[in-house]
């Protein structure tokens, strides 16, 4: 069993601040990809949190990539459905969400 801290909470507890290092490295990394400034500053909780949506995202892609090589998708049907308007003017929300989420992973860590 782990020790508490001086404030009363357990070692692997989240902190609001960086344990180690400088919060503007924690940043960069969180920039590059979201949670590893988290992880890096010893938030292993929120770390994976803000990785949670990255991953899911990642993890999508990878399906699709899949799909159209192994050709469960039809690769024209799928560029057709993708350059749509209605699709893209989807994607373009999507990627300003995307946006606000990077900044935040960012601002966190």
């Amino acid at each position: 069993m782990t020790e508490p801290t001086a404030a009363g909470q357990p070692p692997d507890a989240d902190d609001a601040t960086p344990r180690r290092g400088s919060a503007l490295f924690a940043a960069l990394l969180s920039a590059l990809i979201p949670g590893l400034g988290q992880l890096w500053a010893g938030s292993r909780r929120r770390a994976l949190v803000v990785a949670a949506p990255f991953l899911a995202l990642v993890a999508g892609l990878a399906i699709v990539a899949i799909a159209l090589a192994t050709r469960t998708l039809d690769a024209a049907a799928t560029l057709a459905f993708v350059l749509h308007p209605s699709t893209l003017a989807g994607l373009l929300v999507l990627d300003g969400i995307l946006l606000a989420y990077r900044l935040v992973a960012i601002v966190d860590a």
